[in-house]
């Protein structure tokens, strides 16, 4: 009997000691599982991202290809070299970087926003340059000084067939190095969820970063980037890289190792909480233990697929909306440029008015997302004063007209103005919104309505369209970013989302009335207020 109640004790510390070794082992093994999750997560991202950079810089090296040609004369100081170029240059009147032509002996002979009109007839040094002309492909240059910017840049440079098949010069597109850079905003936007992002170039130079620090500078260890790419860990910090070959770039993810790991020292910290507690309730507290960290790895591994997805889609869908628009602006103004002897007046207008078209469309484009990014700062602007509301819907809807004449939209007001303190290029921004949303989702041949009423101190504006109508679960989330209701062809879905972000700022509101097959009324609001003794233009 003594020996028994000897022995039950020591059986009993095995059996606990035993457990207490299995829950151990159970929760060191979550915790790797758990961490080899989040590196192949982090992985796979850097991996797709770094894809579908590549991928866009494909389609615009595709795109831009048809700008080079084999009718440049690549003589110093030519006038119709010049004139070829500055009609790229006006496409894109925001760019603070040039466009240069140079012969096979590398001295430029064209080129637009020079800082120094001397440069023409001068030797254009800059590394890689030599090396491009003699291959005679499409080729992205390191960063270095260029001579249409003072700030740094890197440059693309396309040859110029020559009649025996060799590159007789180059056509090179400097593109600045900066902060506000859109390349640099959008890889910032990346980062919002953690750790750091870089591109760098083929010498190391980091040409894009969400660390402004690291701009136009190698980085700080350059160990970072080297080797395979792939997922590793380098002095306390975890690194990702994957490469964009069409470009020669590296793109460069680094975090603090504890950083990227906060959440699986707080569960083993808990688990070992769990454990001490298993000595009193043995079996029930493994099976609360195994079902929390089960629970916390579905949960963390759901959010990061979340995130992957959203980035995914945020992607695609811009590149697939920017990719239209520069098609049109290519498209029109290479066919009129082919064919411009043979057009008549009213051909080239059209032709003109068309790219004109697809021009605004891509630079509305660009202004939703970077407005998307600026308002979830709250940091979007407004320029503050008096406006006449219904002077304003008639001008978005005879722009509208201009952009579909083949439209018909109709425009009910009152006969009394409705003045409204506002930001006029904001409200235009709205009504721009309103008007293509109903456009884009209706039969090209059914009317769309505007009408314009006020009433006990607000004037309201409706937009009504024929289209198939919003479901209850869309009109529910129609105003939310990326969401595009109705519409799967275009669209990036923010246009609706900044519109009630632009409109809160404005003391209004704005809903939907829809139902399944019925059409849709988007329908705003604002406080009117007393008009000026001097109109407003």
């Amino acid at each position: 009997m003594r020996y028994r109640e000897r022995a039950l004790p020591a059986v009993a510390i095995v059996v606990m000691t035993l457990l207490m070794m299995l829950v151990v082992a159970t929760v060191v093994d979550a915790r790797q599982r758990a961490r080899e999750a989040l590196e192949t997560n982090q992985r796979g991202a850097v991996t797709q991202f770094a894809a579908s950079m590549d991928a866009r810089i494909v389609s615009t090296l595709g795109t831009f290809r048809g700008l080079v040609g084999e009718d440049f004369t690549l003589e110093v100081g030519s006038s119709s070299d010049q004139e070829a170029l500055q009609q790229v240059q006006n496409l894109i009147p925001e760019a603070r970087a040039g466009i240069l032509l140079v012969d096979d002996r590398l001295i430029v002979t064209s080129g637009t926003l020079l800082r120094d009109p001397a440069s023409i007839g001068r030797r254009y040094d800059r590394p890689g340059i030599e090396n491009a002309l003699e291959m005679g492909t499409p080729a992205f240059l390191p960063a270095a000084p260029g001579l249409t910017t003072t700030l740094p840049t890197i440059a693309l440079v396309y040859p110029i067939p020559g009649p025996a098949g060799a590159a007789r010069g180059l056509y090179v597109f400097e593109s600045d190095v900066s902060v506000d850079s859109a390349f640099n905003q959008e890889i910032t936007a990346l980062a919002k969820a953690g750790g750091e992002y870089s591109f760098i170039d083929s010498s190391g130079t980091v040409i894009v970063s969400s660390n402004s620090d690291r701009l136009a500078r190698p980085l700080a260890n350059p160990e970072l980037g080297e080797g395979p790419a792939g997922f590793r860990r380098v002095d306390g910090v975890v690194v990702a890289t994957a490469d964009v070959p069409s470009a020669d770039w590296r793109l460069v993810f680094t975090r603090d190792a504890d950083e990227f790991e906060s959440g699986l020292g707080g569960r083993v910290a808990q688990a070992t909480a769990l454990i001490a507690l298993a000595s009193v309730i043995l079996g029930a507290l493994l099976i609360i233990v195994l079902a929390r960290r089960l629970r916390a790895e579905r949960a963390e591994r759901r959010r990061a697929e979340e995130m992957t997805a959203a980035r995914e889609e945020f992607i695609s869908i811009v590149s697939h909306e920017l990719r239209t628009p520069i098609a049109g602006v290519l498209g029109f103004l290479q066919s009129a440029v082919d064919h411009w002897d043979h057009l008549d007046d009213e051909s080239r207008r059209h032709a003109a008015e068309r790219a004109c078209a697809n021009a605004q469309r891509l630079q509305a484009l660009a202004r939703d997302v970077l407005d998307t990014s600026v308002a979830e700062s709250g940091g979007l602007s407004y320029a503050w004063d008096l406006v006449e509301l219904r002077q304003a819907v008639e001008a978005a809807v005879t722009a509208a007209l201009d952009v579909r004449p083949d439209r018909s939209i109709t425009l009910t007001t009152t006969d009394e103005t409705a003045w409204v303190r506002a930001d006029p290029d904001r409200i235009q921004q709205v009504l721009m919104n309103l008007l293509d949303n109903a456009a884009v989702n209706s039969p090209s041949d059914t009317p769309i309505e505007v009408a314009l009423q006020t009433r006990a101190g607000e004037v309201e504006v409706a937009v009504n369209d024929h289209g198939p109508g919003l479901a209850e679960s869309d009109r529910a989330r129609v105003f939310e970013k990326f969401v595009r209701g109705r519409s799967t062809v275009r669209g990036t879905g923010l246009g609706l989302y900044l519109s009630r972000e632009i409109l809160a700022a404005h003391q209004g509101r704005i809903w939907v009335e829809s139902a399944s097959g019925t059409g849709t009324t988007f329908a705003f609001v604002l406080p009117l207020v007393a008009a000026s003794a001097q109109p407003v233009a």
